[in-house]
């Protein structure tokens, strides 16, 4: 009974954040089609930035981590569409883990630079 209900529950999951086509999921969509990810845009440089190399850099690491938090989930969506059977619910765990992971790991680092004001 409870794997039934852990199945539903990331079946629910799955539901909200699939592309629409049936048994797959795909997480970087745009980047493949060169368009940037929804929530993501190119800065130009300001005066203001121009002035804060710091910052720059500081934007330059993030970019990278969420560069490389999407080729990690990449790789788990890449799994969980491989996988059948009971390894498709254990995949489809690890992917909802992991978008948890980020999602808290994202917090943590916007509270950070709001308490570091």
């Amino acid at each position: 009974m409870r794997n039934i209900c852990v199945v539903i529950a990331m079946a629910g999951v799955l539901a909200l954040v699939t592309s629409g086509r049936a048994g797959e999921l795909s997480l970087s969509a745009n980047t493949r089609q060169g368009a940037s990810p929804a929530g993501q845009h190119e800065h130009q440089p300001t005066p203001a930035s121009a002035k804060a190399p710091d910052m720059m850099q500081k934007h330059r690491e993030m970019a990278d981590e969420m560069k490389a938090a999407d080729a990690k989930l990449d790789q788990l969506v890449e799994q969980m569409n491989a996988a059948s059977g009971d390894a498709k619910v254990t995949a489809t765990a690890a992917v909802v883990s992991e978008l948890v992971r980020q999602h808290k790991s994202m917090h943590e680092q916007m509270m950070g630079g709001m308490m570091m004001k």
